[in-house]
């Protein structure tokens, strides 16, 4: 372990890993927050959206509509509209606080 350690200890990562892979051993690099920041593949696909100073991983799909922010509505909000569309002539009445 002590040769091991004093070998890759110099070395970054992705170098780590492909010694390790030459000399027959399973290995890959983690990316770390700051690379998968920098990774241009993620940035070319819009992955990141900008919030404050910084970024945070977007949604996962792209809608019509776009993107929605704000409070999601309180539980049962949509209740009485959504039977009154979808479902029978008259719903029964529902307790919204």
């Amino acid at each position: 372990p002590a040769i091991l350690a004093k070998t890759l200890h110099s070395r970054n990562a992705n170098e780590t890993a492909a010694l390790l892979r030459e000399a027959g051993i399973p290995a890959a690099a983690l990316a770390s927050s700051t690379d998968l920041v920098a990774d241009r593949h993620l940035r070319s696909r819009g992955f990141w959206d900008e919030l404050g100073a910084g970024v945070v991983p977007g949604l996962p799909w792209r809608a019509s509509f776009g993107r929605a922010t704000g409070l999601a509505p309180a539980l049962g909000a949509d209740t009485v509209s959504v039977l009154q569309e979808l479902g029978p002539k008259n719903p029964p009445q529902t307790c919204t606080n």
